[in-house]
């Protein structure tokens, strides 16, 4: 039985719509997968990993990193060239629109990761310390973001049974210790306004 020119069409246009409909779907994964290798964050993120702004942020990372031991290197869950929590990097880059507050938000996640990774009081109150200047930046760009920010980060880490022993570990060496910021707001201001830090 002979098809109607009509109908070859109709039936042409049906086959063409299902291979678009299955490459559509087999290229396009859940947005809610997290990347867990340095490739996967760049073809996910490549608007902050090819950022030429955040290229100090990464070579930060790439020196201190090798503070974590080797053996922890699997449990801190780090695959990203930011060197903090993969969950929380999601979390930022997903929840953030701000870019300087990104890049406030992703530096002060550095200087916390080392915090919770430190060995010694001096060097997690030294990284503390550190951490007050993107604290600051943030505070300018929005109270309100920060806080929320700090507040969802705090949850997302005190999840992982890892980083909630870090985090009380740090907390009990950081105890009764003063750790307020290692230079004067107004040139706190100045870092901030140029985002060089």
């Amino acid at each position: 039985m002979k098809m109607s020119k009509k109908m070859k069409i109709i039936s042409m246009v049906a086959i063409g719509m299902a291979a678009i409909l299955t490459i559509a779907c087999a290229t396009v994964s859940n947005p809610n997968d997290e990347p867990s290798s340095t490739e996967q964050w760049q073809q996910k993120y490549p608007q902050v990993f090819n950022n030429v702004g955040y290229s100090k942020l990464i070579e930060s990372a790439e020196i201190k990193s090798k503070k974590i031991a080797e053996s922890e290197q699997k449990i801190v869950s780090v695959t990203n060239k930011f060197g903090i929590y993969d969950p929380v990097l999601q979390y930022l880059i997903t929840h953030i629109s701000n870019e300087s507050m990104l890049y406030a938000s992703i530096r002060f996640q550095q200087y916390n990761q080392l915090m919770y990774m430190s060995d010694s009081v001096e060097s997690a109150v030294y990284y503390a310390r550190e951490g007050n200047l993107p604290l600051h930046c943030m505070d300018i760009i929005s109270i309100a973001e920060t806080s929320k920010t700090i507040k969802n980060i705090s949850q997302i880490m005190d999840a992982d049974a890892f980083y909630r022993a870090r985090i009380t570990q740090t907390e009990n060496r950081l105890n009764l210790k003063l750790i307020g910021p290692n230079m004067p707001y107004s040139r706190m201001d100045t870092f901030c306004k140029t985002g060089n830090y």
